[in-house]
């Protein structure tokens, strides 16, 4: 699997008092978007059962903003795997409003698994479960090119 499509409404409580999707929920879009992604391939987002507990910290996030999404907006997010390492999967995102044909917002964000022990403070850089490198899949090429995403 290498993309998924998401959609949520705005609701009131993430949008500024002009009633505009607030940039910060802009990532809270993109990460329920994810969360989804995980669970369409069958996959835990955390799974605390597993030693060690693999977790999925954030390295590096970015969003370009292009149009305002307001309160009670459809929105679909639309993720794609740009690129996976041997501990990381690099997601993209891709907002807009639904039957808008114009990008609201382009996001990216490099996405680490780790080593966690919940009993400790420090986390290590492992590499991928295998379920998650068997199930989760960079996007082609020609779907990479055709979103410009490369």
């Amino acid at each position: 699997m290498y993309e998924y499509k998401y959609l949520r409404s705005v609701e009131f409580a993430d949008a500024d008092m002009a009633g505009i999707l607030h940039f910060s929920n802009y990532f809270r879009f993109m990460e329920s978007a994810e969360h989804a992604f995980f669970r369409a391939a069958e996959l835990p987002v955390l799974d605390a059962s597993q030693n060690p507990t693999v977790a999925w910290p954030r390295v590096n996030v970015q969003c370009t903003y292009r149009r305002a999404l307001r309160y009670q907006d459809q929105v679909e997010t639309h993720v794609v795997v740009g690129a996976k390492g041997r501990t990381s999967i690099t997601f993209h995102y891709l907002m807009r409003k639904v039957g808008d044909a114009e990008e609201a917002a382009r996001g990216m964000a490099r996405v680490t698994a780790v080593s966690l022990d919940l009993r400790e403070a420090r986390m290590r850089a492992i590499p991928l479960p295998p379920e998650v490198d068997a199930k989760i899949m960079v996007a082609p090429p020609d779907v990479l090119t055709a979103l410009k995403l490369l």
